[in-house]
């Protein structure tokens, strides 16, 4: 559709307007006192009147203009507000699919609750030598936790430890970042510690 079509409309109706005032006894009034002025008066009044109709239109036109702007203005800002949302939903639901394999159930809320779950994964192990030290909990977004701790154990037995570590990244989703293990010279037990990062939600 042109541009002009919606601006014919109005000067379509501007005209209808004009016809139908022409018609009025207010029109004829007007044209009656504009016949008893002098000339110089009569062409200044005429002057002023046409200039006062040739405002009219250029108003309406100016109001649409303006409002068209800022209507266009306004969907814009839109546009680009749907734009971030989608593109922050895309980098959510990307975060989320790295996250799931290594997502545990269910969220840790405090230092006890991550020690109950380490706890759980060594039902073999000595559990009064098991304990979580540097314990630090971040709340994330969409009711995500992270946790980054240090976990100390002391006289396991090398099979009750293999299948420990095999629970904790299996089942627990723990993270192991760094180990220290050495194997105690008097009881040849094992003992050290793991350093670890979790996700749960």
């Amino acid at each position: 559709m042109s541009w002009f079509t919606p601006m014919k409309s109005v000067d379509d109706l501007l005209f209808k307007r004009a016809d139908e005032f022409k018609k009025s006894p207010s029109y004829q009034k007007l044209a009656d006192f504009n016949s008893t002025i002098e000339q110089e008066s009569r062409d200044l009044f005429n002057f002023l009147l046409s200039l006062l109709f040739f405002l009219i239109p250029l108003s309406i036109v100016f109001y649409f203009f303006m409002s068209n702007r800022s209507i266009r203005k306004t969907i814009e800002l839109k546009e680009e507000v749907a734009q971030e949302a989608d593109r922050y939903l895309n980098i959510k639901n990307a975060t989320l699919d790295i996250l799931t394999p290594i997502l545990a159930r269910p969220k840790v809320n405090s230092e006890a609750d991550f020690l109950a779950q380490i706890k759980s994964a060594g039902p073999q192990m000595p559990q009064n030598e098991i304990m979580v030290t540097d314990f630090v909990l971040d709340q994330l977004q969409d009711g995500l936790s992270k946790v980054q701790a240090n976990i100390k154990f002391k006289n396991a037995f090398n099979q009750n430890f293999s299948q420990f570590i095999d629970n904790l990244v299996n089942q627990k989703k723990v993270q192991i970042i760094e180990s220290q293990i050495i194997k105690n010279e008097n009881t040849n037990l094992l003992e050290g510690s793991l350093s670890v990062v979790h996700f749960s939600k």
